[in-house]
């Protein structure tokens, strides 16, 4: 005010802010992202659609695999509901008691799913689920078939050690009444060289998070650091 009774300039006035103008652009930043966000999810469920679709047929043309399958055999495993394509075998990945997607194993047992398709919450089934009985949920196909042989148990192989908990809670969700029970992988190479023991942890923090119990395998003293899971102590077992 002194300034300006003097004829003093103090560096000009700032023009004072439009609030209402704010609110009309920040809103119209919101919508911009929440509609680039519909689109996105609307991009990956169809391409999730057309993976299922074509994991369907693929899955339809597929036949009983060889009785002497290579994976098979290293695994020491029945091959269950398995099935084989060309010279892969293969698992259905189910969501909701449907085909999604489908994991392919190579006879040296170098794995791949179809590219595109959705993993995360889906799992492989072995064994008729049933309500209040005992439902393990594991990482690999092998283990979970060997554990379904071995316990007469409904198994799940989530297929990764991250995808414990996203495939135990589509899973509790699906069927309530079952004892959801983790059978984790037990990284203990990792661990010996100081490195997270990712296997166990996911496996704990699965259980922990989806309120159940958890097991590991149960290693006889000095069996080698390199076995990890439910099917590796068997084979150590009938060595």
């Amino acid at each position: 005010m002194i300034a300006q009774k003097l004829g003093l300039s103090i560096g000009g006035e700032q023009p004072k802010r439009d609030l209402l103008e704010d609110e009309i652009e920040r809103q119209r930043i919101a919508r911009q992202r929440m509609e680039r966000e519909r689109k996105a999810v609307a991009a990956q469920q169809a391409g999730w659609e057309r993976v299922a679709a074509r994991a369907t047929r693929l899955w339809g043309l597929a036949i009983l695999p060889a009785p002497a399958f290579p994976y098979i055999e290293l695994k020491r495993i029945k091959p269950h509901h398995l099935r084989q394509y060309n010279d892969k075998l293969v698992a259905p990945i189910c969501r909701r008691g449907s085909v999604v997607n489908l994991q392919f194993i190579a006879a040296d047992g170098m794995k791949r799913f179809l590219l595109g398709g959705r993993i995360n919450g889906c799992y492989c089934p072995f064994g008729r689920i049933e309500p209040g009985k005992p439902l393990y949920i594991v990482e690999g196909i092998a283990t979970a078939a060997t554990l379904h042989e071995e316990t007469g148990h409904p198994v799940a192989a989530a297929l990764s050690s991250t995808n414990l908990l996203p495939a135990g809670q589509e899973l509790q969700r699906r069927y309530p009444d079952a004892k959801l029970i983790i059978g984790g992988d037990d990284d203990r190479a990792k661990e010996a060289e100081g490195k997270p023991n990712a296997g166990k942890q996911a496996a704990i923090q699965a259980a922990k998070a989806l309120g159940c119990g958890y097991v590991l395998p149960a290693w006889p003293e000095g069996a080698p650091l390199h076995l990890s899971d439910f099917n590796d102590l068997r084979l150590l077992k009938e060595v």
